[in-house]
This record gives structure tokens, sequence and C-alpha cells, in this order.
């Protein structure tokens, strides 16, 4: 490419000023790539670490049913759920979490997709799920590793859900940043200035399926209230 191929072409150019301002903006957009692949090198470092610390060359002294319990594959479809108005929650191999009628476990219980959208959910209280969602929880007879201190519940919390904020999410006024794990009450009900968990039946590019905000909004049902945010170090 020459000079010729560009020289009839019209175009807006900026005063120097803002030239300066966009220049400052990309070099930040890359900094920000920059220190983002660093975190994902080191956190990647980090797995093969503790992965060659904990298995490699030792010797099996159990098998993963010894504690885990994977459970019966559910006979119900996305598709039948999405008209429900049941009071259980209903995993799916999605982002969307829909109500059904009955229950199908009970208790601490993660589930995980087997479709094209890798992601795992952890839940406590009756649930149920589709039946391209896998659930699994813990043995009866294991500590229990995963509790929610009651300094943040002020007693037993049962039905909660746990998600990760992301860009969408940042509260600093409340202590959120990206990346912090929020736990919300799915029984606790809606107070005003207090960041509460909303959900879009139909979302859009500009009207994410689920949003944190301490008011209502139009088009967004109430599912619970945030009741702890942790940070992963």
């Amino acid at each position: 490419m020459d000079e010729d191929m560009f020289s009839f072409l019209n175009l807006y150019l900026p005063d120097y000023d803002e030239q300066v301002k966009i220049g400052d903006m990309l070099y930040n957009i890359e900094r920000k790539i920059q220190v983002n692949n660093r975190i994902n090198d080191n956190l990647q470092q980090m797995a093969y670490d503790i992965y060659m610390h904990t298995f490699f060359k030792k010797k099996s002294n159990g098998k993963l049913g010894d504690i885990l319990i994977e459970h019966l594959k559910s006979p119900v479809q996305v598709g039948e759920a999405k008209d429900s108005t049941g009071e259980c929650p209903f995993f799916t191999s999605g982002a969307a979490i829909l109500k059904w009628d009955t229950f199908f476990t009970d208790g601490r219980s993660c589930f995980l997709n087997t479709g094209g959208n890798a992601d795992v959910k952890y839940y406590v209280g009756k649930a149920a799920y589709s039946t391209d969602t896998w659930c699994i929880s813990a043995c009866d007879d294991l500590s229990d590793y995963l509790s929610i201190p009651r300094v943040f519940t002020n007693g037993e919390v049962k039905d909660t859900i746990v998600f990760v904020a992301d860009g969408g999410n940042h509260f600093t006024d409340y202590g959120i940043f990206e990346g912090m794990f929020l736990i919300f009450d799915l029984k606790g009900k809606f107070q005003r200035g207090h960041l509460s968990c909303f959900f879009s039946q139909t979302p859009d590019e500009e009207h994410p399926k689920y949003k944190v905000s301490d008011r209502r909004m139009k088009g967004y049902r109430h599912i619970g209230r945030l009741i702890a945010a942790i940070r992963n170090y």
C-alpha cells in the first residue's frame, strides 16, 4: 500500500488533544491485555505446580466415586421448564436458571454443563436440573469444606447460589470487584440500598440475563439478596 491509494479519501482528523486521548486509551487497553495474559500464564503455571505436587508419582489411594455422588440423569428437557412456575430452581446447560415444581436433589450440589458452554454452578437446597446437566455432590461422610460463615448469614441459610462478578458487576462502593464470588440468599427479600441479583427472561445485547443492583429494574425479576462477597487471592 502507498500514499496514492488513500489520497482521494476524505477523513475526519481530530485535534491534537483528542488524538492524545485516543492514544492513551488504546495504550491502556493494550496494557490491560498484557496484564491479563500474564495473570492467565501465572494461573496456568500455578495449576500445573499444584497438580504435580499433589498427584504426580503419588500412589492411588481411592476412587472418585469414594468422595462424589453422581445423581441420576434428569428426565426433563429445558423446553419443558421454560413456562414452569414451580418453587425449585431448575439448572440448565446454559446461564439460565428456570423453575420446576419438584426437586431432584437436596443439599449441597454442583451442576456442570455437558453442552458447549463450560460452566459450573454451586447450590445449597432443593433443586432440579435439565437432562443435559450433570449433577454431583459429596458423599455424606465427608467433612463440609465449603460453607458460608455465620457472620455473613446471621444464622443458617440453606437456599443460596454463587456467581462470579464479571465486567458488568463492578460495585466498588460496596467493595465488589471483578472475579469475586457473590453469594445470594434466594429467600432473601429485596431491600432498597442492598445489592440483589435480578434475572431477565428476555436478555439481549444491552440487557444481560443477570444483573446485580441495589434497586429494582424494569424487565428484571428479583431472585435473591447478596449476603456475602468473597475475594479469591
